[in-house]
């Protein structure tokens, strides 16, 4: 475990296992010691709080595309397969494709209405 001790206006973080401080740095030189805890604060050694963790600032919330509104409303009623076999018989079933058709409308509309994020243009 590290351990924060102050000395001299000189903050010093060391090794400290089962009580004992196991080496350090001192004034740019190694100083190996193995002195206890206690010992260090009979020293003049100051032992310092560990710091407060910075909080870790929340992730964004995810701000989804129009295009990501659309299809999850879409979904909501049709399948992909569901969506092709409807434009496959836009011929032989016009009514069925017209529902579908008002109802992407409509799903447009809703999104355009949603708080969404523009699309980013890929540079090709």
């Amino acid at each position: 475990m590290i351990m924060r001790f102050q000395k001299n206006d000189k903050i010093y973080n060391w090794q400290v296992k089962n009580g004992h401080v196991m080496c350090t740095v001192l004034n740019g030189k190694s100083w190996v010691m193995n002195p206890t805890v206690q010992k260090l604060l009979d020293m003049g050694y100051e032992q310092l709080p560990d710091p407060e963790p910075q909080p870790t600032p929340d992730p964004e919330p995810y701000v989804p595309t129009i295009e990501e509104l659309v299809e999850g409303k879409l979904r909501e009623r049709y399948s992909i397969n569901q969506e092709f076999e409807v434009q496959r018989k836009r011929e032989t079933e016009p009514q069925a494709f017209q529902e579908y058709y008002d109802y992407v409308e409509w799903c447009i509309s809703w999104a355009n209405e949603q708080e969404h994020r523009e699309e980013q243009e890929s540079e090709s």
